[in-house]
């Protein structure tokens, strides 16, 4: 039987597999731009469809890895066909890059800021919404206090009580009776 999650698992470990390949090709093209470097400001990079004692790979895909890869490290690289890569290192070519990855970084921050702007108004919705909810219980706790006191109906004993009870709350004087304090503690604990 097969499973999804094999089938990921088995595709996650072959682009692990593509990437250390490509590492090595990378490194493979540094070493070649360093033994020409003082010959040349520039060189056309031969991207072997083989090699041996590696696995086979996608040229294109790992062309394009080594093109990114120099780019950040400010050469100026330009696939001329399916497997050669222009690298070049002229000074005019270098301050273009520089200026490229200048803009690059830039526009990183600036995205970076917009996000935190975006969380940073989330979050002023969420506690604006907080606060409504908090005001809106209270105004219910407030509308349900003055409901109990409508419907004070004199004509019975224990609204009297209550009527009584809730005057003698509000009143200092009558504090130190025991009934008193049991009430305000209930009421304070609300």
């Amino acid at each position: 039987m097969i499973k999804a999650s094999d089938l990921l698992k088995n595709r996650d470990l072959e682009q692990d597999e593509n990437a250390k390949v490509y590492e090595i090709e990378y490194l493979k093209c540094v070493h070649f731009i360093k033994e020409k470097h003082k010959s040349s400001e520039s060189i056309y990079y031969e991207l072997p469809f083989f090699s041996p004692n590696t696995p086979t790979y996608d040229v294109k895909e790992c062309l394009q890895y080594i093109k990114n890869k120099l780019r950040d490290c400010e050469f100026y690289c330009k696939i001329k066909n399916d497997s050669t890569l222009y690298i070049s290192w002229k000074r005019e070519h270098v301050l273009l890059m520089q200026k490229i990855l200048q803009d690059k970084e830039l526009e990183q921050l600036r995205l970076q800021e917009e996000i935190m702007r975006k969380e940073q108004q989330e979050l002023e919705e969420m506690e604006n919404e907080l606060k409504r909810e908090r005001q809106l219980q209270l105004q219910q706790k407030e509308a349900e206090r003055q409901e109990r006191l409508l419907n004070y109906k004199p004509n019975t004993a224990l609204s009297d009580l209550y009527l009584k009870t809730s005057l003698m709350k509000k009143n200092s004087k009558y504090s130190h009776l025991k009934g008193v304090k049991k009430a305000n503690l209930k009421n304070s604990d609300k």
